[in-house]
């Protein structure tokens, strides 16, 4: 006989025990046949309800087949289980073998432990943030009691349980990234659920990245930076609006009389664009510079390029500001209310039937409060502005989107002089700007490497210039248009933009002037009032396409821009077009450090006063090519980012110097050119810890040409040094104090050689000097600080600040007005010091 062979053989969850193989007289080949086919033994009912366990062993013949011909039990602990495991056997297959074998084979019959009855929940809790009442995930929870250390994670609600935590006093502390340690203590009593409400206070509200320079979507636009939102609000003299950030950055010099007018890179403000959402505003900041047109509550970006921008934006030889609005909205609605000496604002925003909700309101008063901080025989500027802001979007798919957006801002500037020591009275400058945006807005996603969006937007605009009662101009555009792009990625390192940007208007203008000299050069020429008045309807469908190229499929390692974009005029005149060919490259040399450049061909049509008033002659277009090269690095939370730029302007229109009769002659001629130039610096140190700041600098040269053979002269705008220092730093209790120190060169200008008396008109007219802009205003430097308190309830925060404007000032002159024969003249000054108090109170419903 054979000796045994064991066979692991598992039945019923039971581990087989081994027995010594007898192989006495056995050929080795022949020792451990192959098992083939297992087949495990039932337990049997009665056995498992009498909790009967134990090994079965077999005694198994196996002919040469493979087959099992015999089973006889050798021992086993009974209750069934010795039957049950022969039948089982009787199922076994082995491989075939030269001779038939007997061997030994155990099956192991081993009940499953009792299954333990779980703890309940007796500790748990949620986490939310102090002041937003946000749920915070992935918070650490760490509980100590009885000498037992217990740990949890918070899910998506913020939400954590224990189960089985001993009774007593439980230390719970809860630790996130972003957030002061919080340590609570909670009584674990038998035969209760303890259930904690934990409110985290964060190191930093509203420290949600905002870019400020740059176009997110592109990785090869030449200048581009992000500032934090907990930047933004500590930055003293912006009064906590992003858009207001762009003033103390590369490239962005002081617009005059507070306007608020974008100058960028010494260009004139017309030759700017302002963008809320890619549709066109005339204006980015509210008159008097201190607020821009959209509630900072509702600004989710801002995209600032003063150069080097793509073909999704045109029409321009300046720069670009595109406000983009929130997408987002808190899970519940949120209130704002902020109060300061500038304005009131009130803001909600929320979530409701899968629809995001946002509404936001500001008025000023600061008009009222400026005759009492200057003199009375100062020159003052008296702004006041209003906006309003509602915006619904859809949040439930996720493969088409839609939102309505309507928008809108009034206006109104008021610059008046008091009585000079002879003459008449001094003249008062009044400027009023109204505007109303309805945006509509489409999305869909075709696939992973396709999308669509479709952008339809109607319009009205209202702007009035007016000097005293005598003279005024006035326009008004009512617009319609529509924003199209195609977005297709055939390879993951190549994206193609195709768009069309159109817009179709209709604009009229008025002039209202009194007694004027006659055309040409003679001062004495008689002169009578001036009144003209035209509108008309102008089309302008302006296609373009953008490449964007990728070499490693990386946007952070750089890439190419290569974009064409069509820019179209159609009016009474006809219809006129150029081509914008235009390429940007960013390339991550090293590890923290990138080249980037840029070039490219910009096109603006003819302003409204030349389509207008002279609408039987297609004009030109003024042309810019602009170039730039710069470098930007970071290391260890700072960064540097350097800038060079060339632009050169040339087709500009210049009023016609041969111009006899305007029913014949052109009003303007394409003889002017021009050419910008300089360096841009920013030095950061990024928000970690309790200090950031930055220092700006632009060096930079504007010059123009009139093509009439005096040569260039330095532009109206150029302001050659502009230097900007910020620092802020946070001490405990959410206590924040910052400053903000701004040196401008002052603007050139003509001055007047004198003045002569027109008899019939009964005014005096003024002689300008021969050599234009040979003067310069005085330099503009002012020191502004900002000191505020935050705190923070468990749904809502209470800031209190003061904002300090001009704590420290030159006589920062904004112009210069003459009295009636020009044989004295007053700066106007810009404003004082003025502290802004205020508060800002945020709450959850």
């Amino acid at each position: 006989m054979l000796g045994g062979l064991l066979l692991a053989a598992l039945a019923l969850g039971a581990e087989p025990a081994e027995v010594p193989l007898q192989q006495e007289g056995v050929p080795e080949a022949l020792a451990a046949p192959e098992l083939l086919h297992f087949e495990p033994a039932l337990y049997p009912a009665a056995a498992e309800a009498a909790g009967v366990e134990g090994d079965v062993l077999l005694r198994l013949t196996v002919a040469e087949t493979g087959e099992v011909v015999a089973v006889e039990v050798v021992s086993g602990p009974g209750a069934g289980l010795e039957e049950a495991a022969a039948e089982a056997a009787r199922a076994l297959r082995f491989a075939p073998m030269p001779v038939s074998v007997v061997l030994e084979f155990r099956y192991g019959f081993e009940l499953a432990p009792a299954p333990v009855a779980e703890a309940p929940v007796n500790l748990s809790g949620r986490v939310r943030e102090r002041g937003t009442a946000m749920p915070l995930p992935g918070a650490d929870i760490e509980v100590e009691v009885g000498g037992q250390t217990l740990s949890a994670v918070t899910d998506e609600e913020g939400r954590w349980s224990l189960r089985g935590v001993p009774l007593g006093v439980a230390q719970v502390r809860v630790l996130r990234g972003g957030y002061d340690p919080l340590d609570e203590a909670a009584e674990v009593v038998a035969g209760e659920a303890t259930a904690l409400d934990l409110w985290m206070r964060s190191r930093g509200y509203g420290g949600d990245e905002i870019v400020v320079i740059g176009h997110r979507e592109d990785p090869a636009t030449v200048t581009r930076h992000s500032i934090s939102v907990e930047e933004v609000q500590r930055v003293p003299g912006t009064f906590g609006d992003p858009v207001r950030v762009v003033q103390s950055l590369p490239g962005a010099a002081r617009a005059p009389f507070g306007t608020g007018l974008l100058i960028l890179r010494g260009a004139n403000p017309e030759d700017s664009r302002v963008y809320v959402d890619g549709v066109e505003v005339p204006i980015v900041f509210h008159l008097g510079g201190y607020r821009s047109v959209v509630n900072s509550a509702l600004i989710d970006s801002v995209d600032y390029m003063p150069g080097g921008y793509g073909v999704r934006y045109g029409r321009a030889t300046g720069g670009v500001v595109d406000i983009q609005s929130k997408d987002t909205y808190p899970e519940r609605f949120t209130g704002t209310w902020r109060t300061d000496l500038l304005d009131s604002s009130a803001f909600v925003a929320g979530q409701t039937g899968g629809l995001g909700v946002a509404v936001g309101v500001r008025r000023s008063y600061i008009d009222a409060f400026i005759p009492f901080l200057v003199s009375d025989e100062t020159p003052t500027i008296k702004p006041r502005w209003a906006d309003y802001q509602a915006k619904v979007e859809s949040l439930a798919s996720e493969r088409d989107h839609w939102s309505l957006f309507a928008f809108g801002f009034q206006d109104y500037l008021f610059v008046q002089s008091p009585d000079l020591e002879s003459g008449e009275a001094g003249s008062a400058l009044s400027t009023v700007y109204q505007t109303h945006r309805v945006v509509g807005a489409w999305q869909h996603v075709f696939s992973d490497t396709a999308s669509a969006s479709v952008q339809p937007m109607v319009g009205y605009d209202d702007v009035q210039l007016a000097l005293g009662t005598e003279a005024e101009i006035k326009t008004v555009a009512e617009r319609i248009g529509a924003r199209a792009e195609l977005s297709w990625r055939p390879d993951p390192r190549l994206t193609v933009r195709p768009g069309l940007d159109s817009s179709l208007y209709r604009s009229s203008i008025s002039f209202a002037f009194p007694a004027v000299g006659g055309l040409g050069d003679d001062p004495l020429a008689e002169g009578e009032a001036l009144r003209l008045e035209s509108d008309g309807w102008t089309f302008a469908p302006d296609p373009f396409v953008d490449l964007q190229w990728t070499p490693t499929g990386e946007a952070d390692d750089g890439g190419v821009n290569l974009g064409l974009r069509g820019v179209t005029m159609w009016n009474k005149a006809g219809l006129s077009a150029s081509l914008d060919p235009r390429l940007a490259f960013r390339w991550a040399a090293t590890p923290g450090g990138s080249v980037k450049g840029g070039s490219g061909l910009y096109h603006q049509p003819p302003d409204a006063f030349v389509a207008l008033f002279d609408d039987t002659r297609l004009y030109s277009y003024e042309r810019a090519w602009s170039t730039e090269l710069g470098w930007e690095q970071s290391a260890y939370g700072l960064s540097a980012d350097a800038t060079a730029f060339y632009k050169d302007l040339s087709g500009i229109l210049i009023s016609n110097p041969a111009l006899e009769d305007p029913a014949t002659d052109p009003l303007v001629v394409p003889i002017g050119s021009g050419r910008v130039y300089g360096t841009e610096l920013l030095l950061r140190r990024d928000p970690t810890d309790h200090f950031f700041g930055w220092v700006s600098y632009t060096l930079s040269r504007s010059e123009r040409d009139d093509g009439d053979g005096d040569g260039a002269y330095a532009y109206d705008f150029d302001q050659t040094h502009i230097l900007t220092a910020v620092a802020s730093y946070r001490f405990p209790y959410e206590l924040d104090l910052s400053g903000r120190f701004q040196y401008v060169t002052g603007t050139p200008f003509t001055p007047y050689q004198g003045a002569t008396y027109q008899i019939d008109a009964g005014r005096w007219t003024p002689i300008p000097s021969d050599d234009r802009n040979s003067a310069r205003n005085a330099p503009y430097w002012a020191l502004d600080m900002r000191l505020s308190k935050v705190w923070t309830f468990k749904r809502g925060s209470v800031e209190a600040f003061v904002d300090v404007l001009n704590a420290l000032h030159g006589l920062n002159p904004e112009g210069t007005l003459y009295n009636y024969d020009y044989t004295e003249s007053r700066v106007i000054e810009g404003l004082p010091l003025i502290p802004s108090p205020g508060f800002q109170a945020e709450f959850t419903f």
